[in-house]
């Protein structure tokens, strides 16, 4: 693993963080919560195995003198007893073991004698310089040495994660082969695969027929899992691909006899090990920091480990139908709730190595955490616990709609759905080569359907604050609505409108920071706006040539980096009742483009991902727009999918691609289209949609990097801020009600400057990496 040759590293969970004042609650003795599906069996655990005739765990635990020993315990956590702790065995580290399915025997690393100060350090389980591989009577009471590697601190040797095959008949373990580095990828020297027949001869354990393997083009690193069912091929994790760092491990499988490599993760930077197959052979578990967005700035240094996190994966064995099965470290989930509240409040979970139970319907994690410093420990923790797959399953806990209210977990889980398979499109895309985003949030505050309201220095003071607490965020660009007919000329106080948005357009220079106006419609006497806006008698000629001029003061006053003139047709037709058509669309942006004066300012228009594709096609191919505005809302009915197909159209016509406009639509198969969007709208308000939420700005991150967006701006900015918790109460209330209870919740949060995890994840996202 990349961690490790590092002091104080063990697996792939120690890390380093400055020590924490908190109380550290004792989680040593078993527990159980029944609703999590989660059972805490010891602390200070290291690797993990389960025998094959489910009755026993052996696992590394980390002692108070700082060495680390075998232990083993029934599976309920019971009987627990240390195999390395008696007189037949002297305080060396020992760790990384693996029982043989007859049971008789466990093997497992061992530190060599004779090493001492810093070297030892580097000898714990996991990081494996100067060790050898042994094994020993499955009660500790006799022990043997299988290898015979030498001790040399400058050029060190060892091994790593031994796994006895499924017929007991084979090891095969991880060797630093004490090579110097050929290559900035080799941060710990050249390492190899090495697998050997195990066998008893004259009553002795003995490893014969040691082959070693180096597949990939870095020889950098390996980190050896498990066995397959038929004992044909093994799992590994490795930076196999020239130029993938150290701590970038992808997992793949390799067939011993046909030595055809498999790739399974293939992330490039995401952290992926610790990979298990379930006893059925058809599903593998493995530990990832996929979702995580963690970036690692320095893999020479210590600095990388202050970024750690990881999550329990699970997958397919051809690698496909991966799902995220812990949310450990996801704010609004019930794992984090459970960690928070069981174990330690901490924002960094790893989520380590794992074992399946027998049947397969349970599994073992190690969870390793920043806990209080002690003398014993440092602040590294670490917790072994049990989780009940079915259990979790049937209940939806764990995360995705653990704590989702009965009348909307359908939806829930229809909506995540939907999220995974958009994932697995983004994952399967061909890489182009990325270019810099700006990512942006919505100026609410600022939103032309607000009206009068705007026009008193209460409200520009608002927008102030508002504007302090996206910059906090890291946000470097806003939009900012301002719709016909707000600052045509026969519009009351249109001339003070227009002041308004001069005044926040300088200060957005001011900041530095980028300018998109969407130059929409007023949402006439809606649940969104008390403005009255007759449309009616309204000829299309007429609204062109208004649109027009409402584009034109935009441009000549205001002076944005960025104005889309035309968006949502659908939208535009249902408001204004005109009987808007692709042809007439068109010829709207192209009457706009031919007959104002861009002065520098970037035009463009677009559609909304459930609109007609042939809107963005004709945009992209027949009007000289500068770039391609998209705005994505609906996830069902392959609407999401959309935005890779209207974003390719665009590049393939030489357009740029912003996204004006996003955020999660929370509707069902059936309501797009149909039911009322206040209503629907009306639901982002309550707190237990903050995991899809923040889903959701996660594959937007990959969406934007992935093609090429260089803009993109979230609308619902002020669930940055804070949510309304869900009460049965509150389900007699209108939706304008429920968004005037959202806005002042936000409100408040917003003048003391707190975020919700939604916001906390968006700020993660768009941190400069």
């Amino acid at each position: 693993m990349k961690s490790i040759r590092i002091c104080f590293l063990f697996l792939a969970f120690f890390f380093i963080s400055t020590a924490c004042t908190r109380p550290q609650p004792s989680v040593v003795a078993t527990k159980t919560n029944s609703d999590s599906g989660i059972t805490i069996l010891d602390s200070n655990v290291g690797d993990v195995d389960w025998s094959r005739d489910g009755k026993t765990l052996a696992y590394t635990k980390r002692a108070t003198d700082g060495y680390f020993d075998i232990w083993t315990s029934k599976p309920d956590g019971s009987a627990k007893q240390c195999l390395t702790c008696g007189n037949n065995f002297s305080r060396r580290h020992r760790g990384g073991v693996t029982q043989r399915p007859q049971g008789e025997y466990l093997a497992f690393v061992a530190e060599n004698d004779g090493v001492r100060g810093d070297a030892e350090s580097l000898a714990i389980p996991g990081t494996g310089m100067n060790t050898n591989l042994w094994v020993m009577k499955s009660d500790g009471s006799q022990s043997w040495k299988l290898t015979d590697l030498p001790t040399d601190t400058r050029a060190p040797r060892g091994i790593i994660h031994p796994q006895f095959s499924r017929d007991g008949k084979r090891l095969v373990w991880a060797e630093a082969l004490g090579k110097s580095a050929s290559a900035p990828e080799q941060v710990w020297g050249e390492w190899a695969i090495a697998i050997a027949d195990f066998m008893i001869e004259n009553n002795t354990p003995i490893v014969k027929n040691i082959r070693r393997v180096q597949p990939g083009d870095q020889r950098a690193f390996y980190e050896t899992h498990d066995w397959s069912s038929n004992n044909r091929a093994i799992l590994f994790s490795g930076n196999l691909k020239r130029g993938q760092a150290v701590n970038a491990n992808d997992v793949y499988e390799y067939d011993i006899a046909t030595e055809q490599l498999t790739p399974l993760t293939d992330s490039f930077d995401d952290w992926d090990e610790h990979a298990h197959y379930a006893p059925d052979g058809e599903t593998i578990a493995w530990m990832s920091g996929a979702d995580l967005h963690v970036a690692f700035p320095d893999v020479r240094g210590l600095a990388w480990q202050q970024y750690v996190e990881t999550e329990l994966w699970l997958m397919d064995r051809d690698g496909s139908n991966q799902q995220r099965a812990t949310f450990f470290n996801q704010p609004g989930t019930s794992d984090y709730d459970w960690f928070q509240q069981n174990i330690y409040k901490t924002d960094r979970v790893v989520v380590a190595d794992n074992a399946f139970s027998p049947d397969g319907k349970k599994i073992l994690v190690n969870l390793a955490y920043e806990g209080a410093a002690s003398p014993q420990f440092g602040n590294i923790r670490s917790v072994l616990v049990l989780l009940d797959l079915e259990k979790r399953k049937s209940n939806g806990t764990g995360g995705r709609a653990g704590t989702v209210p009965d009348d909307y977990r359908a939806l829930y889980q229809e909506l995540d759905k939907r999220l995974d398979e958009f994932t697995t499109r983004l994952n399967a895309q061909s890489k182009i080569e990325p270019r810099p985003t700006i990512f942006a949030a919505e100026l609410l505050p600022a939103n032309s359907n607000r009206g009068p309201e705007l026009l008193t220095d209460r409200a520009y003071q608002g927008v102030l604050v508002y504007l302090d607490q996206l910059q906090a965020l890291g946000v470097r660009g806003v939009k900012v609505t301002i719709s016909y007919p707000l600052l045509s000329a026969e519009f009351p106080r249109a001339r003070e409108y227009v002041a308004f948005y001069k005044k926040i357009a300088q200060e957005l220079k001011r900041r530095k920071m980028t300018l998109l106006v969407g130059a929409g419609i007023i949402f006439s006497d809606s649940v969104f706006s008390d403005l009255h806006v007759d449309y009616s008698g309204m000829s299309l000629e007429k609204y062109k040539q208004l649109k027009r001029q409402h584009v034109e003061t935009i441009i000549k006053e205001i002076q944005p980096d960025y104005v889309t003139i035309a968006n949502e047709p659908s939208t535009e037709a249902k408001i204004t009742k005109l009987p808007i058509t692709l042809s007439s669309f068109v010829e709207q942006v192209n009457y706009i483009l031919s007959t104002v004066d861009h002065r520098g300012v970037l035009i463009g228009a677009g559609a909304g991902n459930w609109d007609d594709a042939a809107y963005i096609e004709n945009l992209a191919k027949n009007t000289r727009v500068d770039y391609i505005d998209l705005h994505i809302y609906p996830v069902n009915r392959e609407l999401l999918p959309r935005a890779l197909q209207f974003a390719e159209m665009a590049r393939a016509n030489g357009k740029r691609v912003i996204v004006g406009e996003t955020w999660l639509y929370k509707a069902g198969e059936r309501e797009v289209g149909g039911a009322d969007a206040a209503d629907i709208i009306a639901r982002d308000v309550f707190s237990f949609w903050q995991p899809l939420d923040t889903k959701f700005l996660m594959l937007l991150a990959q969406f934007a990097q992935q093609n090429q967006v260089e803009f993109i701006s979230l609308f619902w900015s002020k669930y940055f801020f804070a949510y309304l918790d869900y009460d049965t109460t509150r389900q007699g209330l209108s939706p304008k009600q429920l968004l005037q209870l959202v806005d002042t919740a936000a409100s408040e949060q917003i003048v003391t400057g707190n975020l919700s995890e939604t916001g906390q994840t968006y700020r993660r996202l768009i941190a400069p990496k």
